[in-house]
């Protein structure tokens, strides 16, 4: 590295750079071999992190077998972790909570402030944090600090986003097994998933598209939903319970979505399953779509999510054309719609 000796802390040419994720970083040409190092803090050993950012007298060197050419270290102030290139896979959290964390934009694989250790060797990666807003939140698991090489839900390459939702202030923890490159999401007092937001998707006058992603672990044919509804925006959740509205069931399809439906929203091609409501007049569904929407998910006999109801929101594909006779032109309760549909107001329910 080029300091007039090893184990030098004040050596310059080691040092290491802050950038702009608040992560200390720096990349140094080094010859095959076997190394050990620590971090040490303003040029003595007065503070020096170890393994796991452990910064007692009795912290253990971090080894590594590097094989020649550039290796780039990282150290974390908030964990107090450092890890290199040479030293095992990086694995990152790349999501919709990252700027959360220190980032400096979401979906930033390079950020280092998410990153995944295995601190024990035994292959399986854990950060945690209790430092995300409630909400609900997506996220991929990333190696080498690109999108290259990436891995959604089941471990599959490429796979769809995990969701999770998460309360204020409350520990999440993730863990990634490199062998089968499945996370797992554990959330402490998890809030309600879908709640506060707009996810199921009422494309046409007799499918609903709702997220797979809400149904967690569970298959489909073992949950239950119910489309709710409020003239005057009432719709709450309390102890499990959803109040201030009335109720009908909506079915499961496990035939899927048409040719023709797929064609006109190839989005839900993966996801996303298909509900069927009851089958009612154009009257009444222009009288339902005037009033505050939300769909109740039941599962191992608890709610297990809670979502509002959204409509195409494309100028050509909305309830002008879909159904007819629900057109008014008047404020309603659902997702934003283009002017040639009508203006809607979203109103969310109280919790």
């Amino acid at each position: 590295m080029g300091c007039a000796a090893d184990w030098q802390p004040a050596c310059e040419t080691a040092k290491l750079t802050k950038n702009e994720d608040g992560i200390y970083a720096g990349t140094f040409e080094l010859p095959a071999g076997s190394y050990e190092y620590k971090v040490a803090m303003n040029g003595s050993w007065d503070l020096a992190y170890g393994s796991g950012g452990d910064s007692s007298g009795d912290a253990k060197n971090l080894s590594y077998t590097h094989d020649g050419g550039p290796v780039t270290f990282y150290w974390n102030p908030v964990t107090k972790i450092v890890q290199n290139t040479s030293q095992a896979p990086i694995i990152t959290l790349a999501g919709d909570f990252q700027a959360q964390l220190g980032c400096s934009e979401d979906w930033k694989p390079a950020c280092f402030a998410t990153s995944m250790h295995d601190s024990d060797g035994d292959g399986v990666y854990e950060f945690s944090t209790d430092q995300l807003a409630a909400g609900n939140y997506s996220v991929k698991t990333t190696h080498g600090l690109g999108w290259d090489e990436n891995y959604g839900v089941d471990g599959a390459p490429g796979g769809e986003n995990l969701a999770f939702s998460a309360s204020a202030g409350k520990q999440i923890n993730f863990r990634y097994t490199l062998a089968t490159h499945i996370l797992e999401i554990e959330v402490a007092d998890p809030p309600l998933a879908g709640l506060g937001k707009l996810q199921a998707k009422w494309i046409d006058e007799n499918t609903v598209a709702w997220p797979a992603a809400l149904l967690g672990s569970v298959p489909a044919a073992d949950a239950s939903w119910q489309l709710f509804h409020s003239a005057s925006a009432g719709l709450k959740v309390a102890d499990g319970a959803v109040s201030g509205g009335d109720a009908v069931d909506l079915s499961y399809d496990s035939e899927g979505f048409s040719a023709a439906q797929l064609a006109t929203f190839p989005a839900l091609k993966t996801g996303y399953i298909v509900l069927r409501p009851p089958v009612v007049d154009q009257v009444k569904t222009a009288e339902l779509l005037k009033e505050q929407l939300h769909i109740a998910q039941t599962s191992e006999s608890a709610l297990s999510a809670f979502t509002g109801v959204q409509l195409p929101g494309s100028s050509t594909v909305c309830t002008q054309t879909l159904w007819p006779s629900a057109h008014s032109g008047s404020s309603g309760t659902l997702a934003a719609l283009p002017s040639p549909c009508g203006r809607q107001r979203l109103r969310r329910p109280r919790c």
